[in-house]
């Protein structure tokens, strides 16, 4: 029942508010919290967030999470290359560019498995953070040429 209610009201947001993207947000929720992130991802998650922020002003507090709702107008105005985590930094900047609409909603946090891992070099902390900028970097770079 919790899922059904969610997704109708992401689909709301887009049908009748108008909005491009609604993203879901771990750190909007109001219910208690039953699985905290690592530390190290929720450090990383606060500081390129800030990042998105400062570039957008789009104000969100999970530029991560993965529970999303797009407006297909709005999709087709971008040309996400990004696979895997990288892909929602991209979306995020591209998506400013083009002035899409963007909302948040708060969606339950769920860490199942908290020894999960990204995979090569990505598990490295610094490296993951690395990653993150060069794409924000590109990204900025490439808005700034058209």
């Amino acid at each position: 029942m919790e899922i059904k209610f969610r997704c109708s009201c992401f689909v709301s947001s887009i049908s009748k508010e108008k909005f491009d993207i609604v993203s879901g947000s771990r750190y909007l929720s109001f219910q208690k919290q039953m699985d905290a992130p690592p530390k190290e991802r929720y450090a990383i998650n606060r500081k390129i967030t800030g990042l998105i922020n400062e570039i957008t002003g789009y104000g969100l507090t999970d530029s991560f999470c993965r529970f999303k709702v797009y407006r297909m107008e709005g999709l087709k105005k971008l040309e996400l290359t990004e696979k895997g985590y990288g892909l929602p930094l991209q979306l995020w900047i591209q998506a400013y560019k083009n002035n899409l609409n963007v909302k948040e909603l708060p969606v339950r946090m769920i860490y199942k498995d908290k020894n999960r891992t990204f995979g090569n070099y990505l598990d490295d902390p610094k490296k993951r953070l690395d990653y993150y900028q060069k794409i924000i970097d590109s990204e900025v770079k490439k808005c700034l040429m058209y």
